[in-house]
């Protein structure tokens, strides 16, 4: 039993191409309600740590600030499934930025599981979900 492989774009009835245009469209109208549940995530932790929104996504290396926005970034991959190149901009970072960010808090989950760093997430997520 073969297969024929799927016909190009060109050359798609109208069902699929309508299909496709829906499935995209629907993909599209996600990524923006996730984009805004994020714009949500960032706030809240910005706010659970008495930083502006603006102070978040500045450029400052100041340690307090610098682990918000680490968990911050965190939390927001973990609850939007955003990939790190829709978030970046979010923070006016780089994709890689904030994939470092996610592997940072990852890290330091995973070496001190009851550590202040999860007890910092856990309140975080718990302003997030208020």
């Amino acid at each position: 039993m073969t297969t024929e492989p799927a016909p190009a774009r060109a050359q798609w009835t109208l069902n699929q191409r309508e299909a496709w245009l829906r499935s995209r469209a629907a993909r599209e109208r996600h990524a923006a309600a996730q984009l805004e549940r994020a714009e949500v995530i960032l706030e809240r932790v910005a706010e659970f740590y008495g930083f502006t929104v603006l102070a978040m996504r500045s450029a400052s290396q100041a340690p307090r600030l610098s682990e918000a926005r680490h968990i911050a970034c965190y939390l927001v991959r973990k609850l939007t499934g955003l990939t790190y190149h829709e978030i970046g901009p979010l923070f006016e970072r780089t994709g890689s930025a904030i994939s470092h960010a996610c592997r940072d808090i990852s890290r330091k989950l995973a070496r001190w599981p009851g550590g202040s760093t999860a007890l910092a997430i856990a309140q975080a997520e718990q302003a997030v979900q208020a």
